[in-house]
């Protein structure tokens, strides 16, 4: 309690009201002794439904079934104390984790079950005991049955949890009306660089639950992947409207906003995300492309030495950074930068580019060629890379190599305009 507490993870009165707590409480009473004598239908997530109704039918015959079992345990707690002293640890090891102190989306989950149902499996196990010394190949052949068919059931609960791709699958295929499960099959799908058929999962988790804030993010994210952008921007506005401490919408709505050249809103946008998250190395980059290309090189420097401090492994931040200094003229360290960069990720193509770039300001254009020719292996449509070389051949005077490659940056089109905000 202590600890949701602390991480204000607790559902609150106003979401949840009292009666709708002693309804889910009765809930997983009968819910988790059901799945420990029928455990079938078993699913990742059995989620919370946007309003509870203490009425409907799984409510009503829940209430029975508790009843009558505290009813039964009573009237033999004389003949089976046992029957009562089960049903009581069941009842105190449960209460954490029933309704009462609502945490999660859950309504019920099957991990609840292990600790709460040893009460019973002891006792059922003492019966056994007591009936198989009379009876041993009777109760040793029923015991084998058991077993076998217990073994079945964790073999096909196995392949559930093979990836991802199937334990969502499955999740859906049990309990159809699941906004996570749904938003969940949207980002296996999206990973998979299945744009269309994750938009229609966040979609279907959104017309589940329309306040779902996660689902909103996520469709903004593959919206702006297909180029989006107005779309991709209302729906991470949606996330931070009903999560406004959302560092990452906040930083993917600057990425967004960026992209539409919209640079003092994002750089808005990626100190939000830094106030919720000091730390976050990818903001502190993002918001010094912002101020980069806004000309406010000394605040673009600074924040790419703290994405770098915070992450030094971080290529884009170390060789954004030597753009930055090559921008200032300080070129001999931008040149540091960029072999950082190439360290870390050898094929950056965008850093060798740039490197090239810093060598022919220094006058070195035989070593700018090796690095523009670098980057062409890496990446060969890359436009700016092959302008680049040929103007670099130019100043040695080799004008046939220049002919090829001019020909070489038209054809690539124009796709590296600006830098991209990553």
């Amino acid at each position: 309690l202590m600890a949701q507490l602390s991480h204000n993870t607790m559902v609150s009165v106003v979401q949840l009201s009292a009666l709708g707590r002693l309804a889910l409480s009765v809930y997983g009473l009968s819910f988790y002794l059901w799945k420990t004598v029928a455990p079938v239908n078993l699913s990742p997530l059995y989620e919370l439904p946007p309003t509870v109704n203490p009425w409907a039918p799984p409510f009503l015959l829940s209430y029975g079934l508790v009843v009558a079992i505290t009813a039964l345990v009573l009237a033999l707690r004389r003949p089976l104390p046992g029957l009562l002293a089960a049903w009581v640890a069941y009842v105190v090891v449960l209460l954490p984790v029933l309704g009462i102190f609502q945490s999660g989306p859950q309504i019920a989950a099957d991990r609840y079950t292990y600790l709460a149902s040893l009460g019973w499996a002891i006792l059922v196990s003492a019966g056994v005991l007591s009936h198989w010394r009379r009876r041993p190949f009777l109760f040793t052949g029923l015991a084998a049955c058991v077993l076998f068919g217990l073994g079945i059931l964790t073999w096909n609960q196995v392949q559930v949890w093979r990836d991802s791709e199937k334990l969502w699958t499955h999740a859906l295929a049990t309990y159809p009306k699941s906004s996570i499960a749904e938003n969940n099959l949207g980002n296996v799908r999206a990973d998979q660089s299945k744009l269309a058929e994750a938009i229609e999962h966040y979609r279907q988790a959104l017309d589940i639950n329309p306040e779902h804030a996660s689902a909103h993010y996520n469709l903004g994210n593959v919206l702006a992947q297909q180029g989006k952008l107005a779309e991709a921007s209302e729906h991470h506005r949606q996330a931070l409207r009903l999560k406004p401490d959302y560092a990452d919408a906040h930083n993917n709505l600057g990425n967004v906003l960026a992209q539409q050249g919209m640079l003092a809103e994002a750089s808005e946008q990626y100190q939000r995300a830094l106030q919720i998250r000091p730390d976050d190395a990818d903001a502190h980059n993002n918001l010094g492309n912002a101020l980069a290309q806004q000309g406010k090189l000394s605040e673009a420097v600074d924040h790419y030495r703290q994405a770098l401090k915070i992450k030094p492994d971080f290529a884009k931040a170390a060789s954004n950074l030597g753009s930055a200094l090559a921008q200032q003229g300080k070129l001999s360290e931008a040149v540091e930068h960029y072999r950082r960069a190439l360290k870390i990720k050898p094929d950056y193509a965008e850093a060798h580019n740039d490197w090239g770039v810093a060598l022919a300001r220094q006058g070195k254009p035989a070593e700018a060629v090796e690095h523009f020719r670098r980057a062409l292996e890496i990446k060969p449509d890359f436009a700016k890379a092959a302008s680049n070389l040929g103007l670099a051949l130019a100043q040695q005077g080799k004008l046939a190599e220049v002919v090829e490659h001019s020909r070489r940056a038209k054809d690539a089109g124009p796709s590296q305009k600006g830098k991209k905000v990553e």
